[in-house]
C-alpha cells in the first residue's frame, strides 16, 4: 500500500504487510465500483487519523490493531468516494479520535462504535450541516476525563444533536437527559446558548414571548424545497404531518430549530375532513388546512408550497 512508507507504528505496519492481499483486493473492488482510488485522501486519513487512533487504543495488541484497522479502512474507502471526508475532514477526524476516551468499546466493538459516530455525524450533516462543528465541540467536552460510558456517550450525542436543531429528537432527549448524572448534564449545559436551562427547554418547545411567524418546506427542486404541490396538514398521534399527495413528511419545531422528515409513513392518517382552526387576525384568505398545537397555529395556503408556523396573537 502507498500509505506504508508514511506509517511509523510498527504493529500497524506489520498488519498491513501481513494483510496486503486483502487490502489490495478491497481497493480493486472499490475502483471497479467508483473509479480510481483517491490515493492522496486515503493515505492522509490512514496516516493522520487511523494511525493515531490505533496507537491510542490498541496497546500493540495484534487482534485489536487488525479489527479496528479493518473497520476504519472500510469507512475511509466508503467515504472517500464522495466529498464528505474533504468537506468535513476536521469534524470526522476529531470525532473518530474520541475513541481514546472510549477505549474499551472502540477496541472490542469497533464496528458498533464508529458506525454510531458516523450515523450521528451524517444525521447532523443531512438536517443542519452548519451546526456540525457545534455538535463535535459538545461531544468533545462531554467526553473529557475518559470516564463516560458508551451508553452515556450515545445519550449525549442524541441530546447534542437536538441542541443543534434536530427537533425530532426532543422527546428522546428528555429521557436521555434525565438518566445522566449531574456532571454530564452540566457538560451539556455549558453549550446551551439559550437563556433558559436545558431542563426547561426540554419541557417547553418554544421560549420566545414575542409574536412571530416562520415558514418551512417550499417548492421541491428550489432551495431544498419539499413539495411539488401546496401541502395540507394534520395533527395525528401527537405528531404534525403534511402531504402534497406525493411527498409525506413529519414536521417538528422547538426553540433549537425546525426540521422536516421526509418519507414519513402516513398510512394510518386520515386526510379527509381536516378541520380549519380560526386564525385571528385572519391574515390570509386561502388557508387550506390549519392545526393548533399549544400556543402555535400551523397552517398551509392553497397558493403556497410552504408550511407556516405562527406564535402569539
Amino acid at each position: 500500500m502507498a500509505a506504508l512508507e508514511k506509517i511509523t507504528y510498527k504493529p500497524l505496519i506489520d498488519h498491513f504487510k501481513e494483510c496486503q492481499n486483502e487490502y489490495d483486493q478491497q481497493i480493486a473492488q472499490f475502483e471497479l465500483k467508483h473509479g480510481q482510488l483517491p490515493v492522496g485522501i486515503v493515505v492522509h486519513w490512514v496516516t493522520e487519523v487511523v494511525q493515531p487512533i490505533i496507537v491510542s487504543i490498541s496497546d500493540a495488541d495484534e487482534a485489536i490493531v487488525a479489527n479496528v484497522t479493518r473497520v476504519l479502512f472500510d469507512h475511509v474507502l466508503r467515504f472517500s468516494s464522495g466529498a464528505v471526508l474533504v468537506e468535513y475532514e476536521d469534524e470526522f477526524s476529531r470525532t473518530w479520535k474520541l475513541a481514546s476516551s472510549y477505549k474499551a468499546q472502540a477496541s472490542t466493538q469497533p464496528s458498533l462504535f464508529f458506525n454510531t459516530i458516523n450515523a450521528a455525524i451524517l444525521a447532523v450533516i443531512k438536517y443542519n450541516p452548519s451546526k456540525l462543528p457545534k455538535w463535535v465541540a459538545i461531544m468533545e467536552g462531554f467526553s473529557e476525563g475518559g470516564t463516560v460510558s458508551f451508553d452515556d456517550f450515545k445519550k449525549g450525542g442524541k441530546i447534542a444533536a437536538w441542541m443543534c436543531g434536530l427537533a425530532h429528537l426532543r422527546e428522546q432527549s428528555k429521557e436521555a437527559f434525565i438518566s445522566l448524572n449531574s456532571t454530564l448534564k452540566e457538560k451539556l449545559s455549558t453549550h446551551n446558548s439559550l437563556e433558559f436551562s436545558l431542563e426547561h427547554c426540554l419541557q417547553n418547545p418554544w421560549l420566545r414571548a414575542d409574536k412571530f411567524e416562520l415558514k418551512l418546506g417550499g417548492f421541491k427542486g428550489f432551495n431544498n424545497g419539499v413539495f411539488k404541490q401546496p401541502p395540507i396538514l394534520v395533527h395525528y398521534d401527537e405528531v404534525l404531518f403534511a402531504t402534497d399527495g406525493n411527498s409525506n413528511v413529519a414536521v417538528f419545531f422547538d426553540a433549537f430549530g425546525t426540521i422536516i422528515l421526509e418519507n414519513s409513513n402516513l398510512n394510518d392518517v386520515h386526510w379527509s375532513g381536516v378541520p380549519l382552526v380560526s386564525i385571528a387576525p385572519m391574515l390570509y384568505q386561502d388557508i387550506s388546512s390549519s392545526v393548533l398545537i399549544d400556543n402555535f397555529t400551523v397552517f398551509t395556503r392553497t397558493s403556497s408550497h410552504f408550511i407556516f408556523i405562527q406564535f402569539g396573537n
